[in-house]
C-alpha cells in the first residue's frame, strides 16, 4: 500500500504484491555460478569501480521454467500480471525511501544495486523507531508484528481492516511451507501436542474433580488442528508486520498507537519490538529469508491466509484517469471534513478509458455508466464532473436537461468576471458548451422531432430493426400513447395502413411528416377513422407535440458542437411514481417529446463508429416508460462499445 500526495494530505493507492520463491533443478549449479561471479563482482569492483554486469544473464535461464509455472498457477485472476522492471525497481527501493515523497519513474529506472539502498539506517536515534535519512529527506517508520491471531480466524480480514486506517500501512506478510510429516514435522509436534494437553486435563480433573476452560479450550484446538493435518491441509508459517511511517516523530507515535488500539478491539494483539526495530526492517526487505525465526510465527492454513483478505480492496474508480474524490470508510460523517479526514483512498476516473481496454481501466468493457443514489446524495454533482472530463476529450456529447438547470448554473459562473480572470482556462471550456432549448412556444422548433426527420429510413447501424422497422414501431408508439384507448380496431388496422404508405411516400424521396398520416386518415370513409383523424389533430395542436408533428418541412434538431446542452421547455413531466394511466393529457404528450428524443440519442450514437459520442440523460427513467424507449435503451447499452459510444442514465 504505497502513499503518494494530493489535495495536501497523505493518500494511498493499494497495490498488492505476491512473490513466489523460485526453485530449479540445477541449483547447486546456480549457487556455484553465482557465487563464482559474486566473487569476480567484488574483484572487478575494487580493482576498477566501474563494474557492471557482475551476473551472466544465461543464471536466470534456470529460473524460467519455474517462473512460468508459478505465474501460471496465479495469472488467471483477475487482474493479476507480471511487474514490469521498473515497478520491480521501485518495490525494491521502497523499504528505504518509506513514507518519504519521491518520483516513482525516477526511482524506477534506476539499475544502480547500490543506490537503490543508499540510505542512512538510524534505529538509535528514537528508541523504538527507525530513522530513514536520504539526503534532505527524513522519515521515521515503525515497525511492528502480529502477535496473537483469534483462535478462529474466520471473518479476521485483517487487509480490509488495515485499508480502512485514515493513514498509510505497508503489510508484508512471508509465509513458508510446514512440512507436516518427518520426526520435526507439524503432525508429530501437534499428536505430542494433544496428547500433552488431554493429559493435563486428566490430571487436573483427577486433582481437583474438573478441568480449567483454558485446558480444554487447549484440547479443541489441538483437536482441531490433528482433524486439519488428517485432512492434508497445507500448512504455513508466517511472519505478519506493518510498517507505519511519518516525517513527525509526535504523529508517528500517535499512528503506532491507534492501530495497536484498533486491533486490540477485535482482540488481536499487535506489538512494536522496541529493541528489533532494524531487525524487523531486514526482514521486510525483498528476498530476506525468515524462515528460521522463531518469534512471533503464525500457523496457518491456505484457508486461514485467503481469510485475511489479500488482494482485495475497496477500490472504487480507475488505476489512472482524473481526481473526482475521495472513498470514505464512514458510513456517516458528522461533516464533509470529517469524511474526508477519515479516508485515504483516491478515486480516480476517465469515463472513456473503459472501452480502450487499456491497463488501468475498470475491469468492465462496457463503457455505460448508471449514477443511482437517494435524493440529495449528489447524482447530479458527480453527473456534471463526469461531462467536465467529457469536456476535455474528443468526444461528443449531448447532455439532456429537461429542467433547465444547467444554463442557470453556467450563466452564473460565465457572468462572473472575477472567475473569468482567475480562472481563463476553465471559463473558455465553459464557454465553449452550447445550450440548445426546445421550446413549444417557438414556431421554429415545430416538427423538429418528427420521426420522419429524426430516424433514417436507409439507417440500421446498431439498432435491432431496419430503418423503416424503427420508424414504424416509433411512429406506432407515439400515436398509441395520445389515444390509447380511444377508437375501434378498424380505425387501428386503418391508422397502421396509413402510417405504411407515408413511410413508402419518405423512401421513395417525398418530404412528409406525422402530420400526413393524421391527413390520410382524415380522407378515410370510415366515420370512425374520421373521428380518430380529428381526435388526433386536436391533440397535436393544443401542446409539446408540435415539436414531434409535422409535414416533414423542418431541417431537423442539428447538433453540430462538440458538447451541446439540450433544454426542452414547456413539458409539464409527472412524477416518477406516478402510474401512467393516471397522467394528464399534458404529461403524455410531454413523455411522448422524451420518447423520440430517445429515438434521436440513438441516431446520434451511431451515425459514425469511428468518433467518439456520450449521451447524458438527466431523468432518464422518462425515456423508458414506453416500450420503444426501453428497447433504444437497451439497443444503446448494447452497442456502446463497438460503437464508441457512452451512455450514462
Amino acid at each position: 500500500i504505497s502513499a503518494i500526495t494530493a489535495t495536501g494530505v497523505s493518500q494511498t493507492i493499494e497495490r498488492f504484491v505476491l512473490g513466489i520463491k523460485l526453485h530449479n533443478q540445477n541449483s547447486g549449479k546456480v549457487i556455484k555460478q553465482a557465487t563464482n561471479a559474486m566473487n569476480n563482482f567484488v574483484d572487478e569492483l575494487a580493482g576498477w569501480f566501474n563494474y557492471e554486469k557482475p551476473f551472466d544473464e544465461k543464471l536466470f535461464d534456470d529460473f524460467r521454467p519455474s517462473e512460468k509455472q508459478a505465474y501460471e498457477k496465479v495469472g488467471y485472476l483477475d487482474h493479476t500480471r507480471r511487474l514490469t522492471t521498473d515497478e520491480l525497481v521501485h518495490l525494491m527501493r521502497n523499504n528505504f525511501i518509506q513514507g518519504q515523497l519521491h518520483d516513482f519513474r525516477k526511482v524506477g529506472q534506476e539499475r544502480d544495486i547500490f543506490k537503490l539502498s543508499d540510505t542512512v539506517i538510524d534505529d538509535g536515534a528514537v528508541s523504538g523507531y527507525v530513522k530513514l535519512v536520504n539526503d534532505d529527506n527524513v522519515c521515521y517508520v515503525a515497525k511492528l508484528v502480529l502477535s496473537t491471531t483469534p483462535e478462529n480466524i474466520t471473518g479476521f480480514h485483517l487487509f480490509r481492516l488495515v485499508q480502512n486506517m485514515s493513514y498509510p500501512i505497508d503489510i508484508n506478510l512471508k509465509a513458508h511451507y510446514y512440512k507436516s510429516e518427518g520426526i520435526y514435522g507439524l503432525a508429530t509436534r501437534a499428536s505430542q501436542s494433544l496428547k500433552t494437553a488431554s493429559n493435563n486435563v486428566e490430571e487436573r480433573y483427577q486433582a481437583e474433580g474438573f478441568s480449567s476452560s483454558k485446558d480444554d479450550n487447549t484440547v479443541e484446538i489441538a483437536e482441531v488442528l490433528n482433524d486439519h493435518i488428517s485432512e492434508k491441509k497445507n500448512f504455513f508459517s508466517t511472519l505478519v508486520t506493518f510498517t507505519v511511517s511519518a516525517e513527525d516523530i509526535e504523529a508517528l507515535h500517535d499512528r503506532v498507537a491507534n492501530l495497536i488500539e484498533s486491533f486490540r478491539s477485535i482482540d488481536v494483539n499487535i506489538v512494536k519490538p522496541i529493541g528489533e526495530q532494524k531487525r524487523l526492517f531486514y526482514y521486510d526487505l525483498m528476498g530476506s529469508d525468515v524462515s528460521q525465526n522463531r518469534y512471533w510465527v503464525q500457523l496457518l492454513t491456505s484457508e486461514g491466509i485467503g481469510e485475511l483478505l489479500f488482494a482485495v480492496n475497496q477500490q472504487v474508480g480507475s488505476n489512472i484517469g482524473f481526481y473526482i474524490g475521495r472513498g470514505a470508510p464512514k458510513t456517516v460523517a458528522n461533516s464533509t471534513q470529517d469524511a474526508l479526514d477519515s479516508s485515504k483512498r483516491l478515486v480516480f476516473f476517465n469515463p472513456l478509458i473503459t472501452n480502450e481496454i487499456l491497463d488501468g481501466s475498470t475491469s468492465t468493457i462496457s463503457p455505460n455508466i448508471m449514477i443511482t443514489g437517494k435524493t440529495g446524495r449528489g447524482k447530479s454533482y458527480l453527473t456534471k464532473i463526469i461531462l467536465k472530463i467529457i469536456q476535455l476529450s474528443n468526444a461528443k456529447a449531448i447532455y439532456f436537461d429537461p429542467k433547465q438547470e444547467m444554463r442557470k448554473w453556467y450563466s452564473a459562473v460565465l457572468n462572473d468576471q472575477t472567475f473569468k480572470a482567475d480562472y481563463p482556462d476553465e471559463y473558455t471550456l465553459l464557454n465553449n458548451v452550447r445550450f440548445v432549448t426546445l421550446d413549444v412556444s417557438d414556431k421554429t422548433n415545430y416538427g423538429v422531432l418528427d420521426p420522419f426527420i429524426v430516424i433514417d429510413v436507409r439507417h440500421t447501424m446498431g439498432q435491432t430493426q431496419s430503418g423503416e422497422e424503427s420508424l414504424k414501431a416509433t411512429v406506432q408508439e407515439i400515436f398509441k400513447q395520445i389515444y390509447r384507448d380511444y377508437g375501434s380496431l378498424i380505425a387501428e388496422t386503418e391508422l397502421d395502413l396509413a402510417i405504411n404508405k407515408i413511410i413508402q411516400k419518405r423512401q421513395a424521396g417525398e418530404t412528409v411528416g406525422m402530420l400526413d398520416v393524421i391527413e390520410e386518415l382524415a380522407q378515410n370513409e370510415d366515420e370512425d377513422v374520421k373521428h380518430l383523424a380529428k381526435f388526433l389533430s386536436g391533440k397535436v395542436t393544443r401542446s409539446s407535440l408540435s415539436l414531434v408533428f409535422s409535414h416533414g418541412e423542418s431541417e431537423g434538431l442539428k447538433l453540430n458542437n462538440r458538447i451541446t446542452i439540450l433544454e426542452t421547455a414547456g413539458l409539464t413531466l409527472p412524477q416518477h411514481d406516478k402510474a401512467k394511466q393516471d397522467y394528464t393529457e399534458f404529461e403524455v404528450a410531454s413523455m411522448i417529446v422524451m420518447t423520440v428524443l430517445g429515438v434521436f440519442s440513438r441516431t446520434f450514437a451511431t451515425r459514425d463508429y469511428d468518433e467518439k459520442t456520450v449521451e447524458i440523460f438527466d431523468e432518464a427513467w422518462t425515456f423508458t416508460t414506453s416500450d420503444i424507449g426501453s428497447r433504444i435503451f437497451n439497443e444503446m447499452a448494447r452497442i456502446g462499445r463497438s460503437a464508441n459510444n457512452l451512455l450514462i442514465p
